[in-house]
């Protein structure tokens, strides 16, 4: 299982995911992250390291064109689909009751904007300045709330306050762990 953190601000997004793997009461480590930067895009996946293998190695991000459309339909049509596309050509998509679906959850950060990719390709937006998805996502939200409120540069920077939501995640939950990895997407990047 996963916790995935990400928070945004002025500067970019940050993002923190652990490192275990969880199969029914097994739990190991893994070598690779779970999150990474491509393209002026950030990305975090929870679930099949398969999906974040797709995504980091096989995805072609398509450019985006602001003359031909602006950036909510790049993200909702064109990003998203492409995403879709790579799935069911790699053959990780599948057709339940005849919706094309996979079993991930994919934080996505893009120009200072934080998505999730749910299971049915939908893409939402969040209006907090920070979202956690996964094993212990409840725990790691109520740590990240009650820090977010009191954040200021100096008291509280944002690289620490999403540690310590992944640390308060993998102290309460079993299915995420301590061993974190951090990565920055800046903007303009």
């Amino acid at each position: 299982m996963t916790i995935i953190v990400a928070a945004k601000d002025d500067n970019g997004i940050i993002m923190g995911a652990d490192r275990q793997l969880t199969s029914g009461g097994l739990k190991t480590n893994t070598k690779d992250s779970k999150i990474f930067t491509k393209d002026g895009f950030i990305i975090g996946v929870t679930g099949s390291p398969r999906c974040k293998q797709l995504l980091e190695y096989s995805w072609v991000i398509p450019p985006y064109n602001s003359t031909l459309e602006d950036e909510n339909t790049y993200l909702h049509r064109t990003v998203i689909n492409s995403i879709r596309n790579l799935f069911k050509d790699s053959g990780y998509a599948e057709i339940n009751n005849n919706n094309e679906e996979f079993f991930d959850t994919i934080i996505m950060g893009y120009n200072k904007r934080i998505f999730t990719i749910e299971y049915n390709y939908q893409l939402r937006e969040i209006d907090e300045p920070y979202i956690c998805v996964g094993s212990g996502q409840e725990v790691a939200y109520g740590s990240i709330y009650s820090m977010w409120n009191n954040y200021t540069e100096k008291e509280y920077p944002i690289d620490y306050i999403v540690e310590e939501a992944l640390r308060a995640a993998a102290y309460f939950d079993i299915y995420c762990n301590d061993r974190f990895d951090i990565v920055v997407l800046k903007e303009g990047l």
